[in-house]
């Protein structure tokens, strides 16, 4: 299964999405499975993480943190099983995008109300943030699980 995290400019959102469903992935021995990305819809290709997002991920624990922006668009969903976008705003992008009824079924919300975007706010706003983005990659991750009920993703 391909696993795509997609926000607005994939520097902060979504690539702490990636690297820290990656770890979870990594830690229940599931990378064989599932691989795991990220994108933007309107990122600006190669753009680094952001340094508020990577201070925060630091702060947690993770080190890995390497990241090259990319931009989301049609052709993403021939190679994602999963689209998880961070807020409506980002779903209706995606959305808008996919050519397909099948397509569409694939994009899912990260997080029930959506995951506020950090950029450019404070400590706060990113700590926030990835609390939000963690809680719900780890039900995610139960939910992808060979042993995971049927119908356990919410719809977008």
């Amino acid at each position: 299964m391909n696993v795509c995290f997609v926000c607005f400019g994939n520097v902060c959102r979504s690539p702490t999405a990636e690297i820290i469903f990656f770890e979870l992935v990594k830690e229940a021995g599931l990378s064989e499975s599932i691989r795991v990305t990220s994108a933007g819809v309107a990122a600006v290709s190669g753009q680094p993480l952001d340094q508020g997002s990577a201070a925060t991920l630091r702060r947690h624990g993770y080190r890995h943190l390497a990241h090259s922006a990319r931009r989301f668009g049609p052709h993403w969903f021939d190679n994602c099983d999963l689209i998880m976008v961070s807020d409506a705003e980002v779903a209706q992008h995606v959305l808008d995008s996919a050519r397909t009824d099948e397509e569409r079924q694939r994009v899912r919300l990260l997080a029930p109300d959506g995951v506020p975007n950090p950029w450019g706010g404070d400590r706060t706003a990113y700590e926030s943030a990835y609390d939000s983005i963690d809680r719900a990659c780890r039900e995610l991750l139960r939910s992808l699980r060979p042993d995971a009920a049927p119908g356990a993703l919410g719809q977008a």
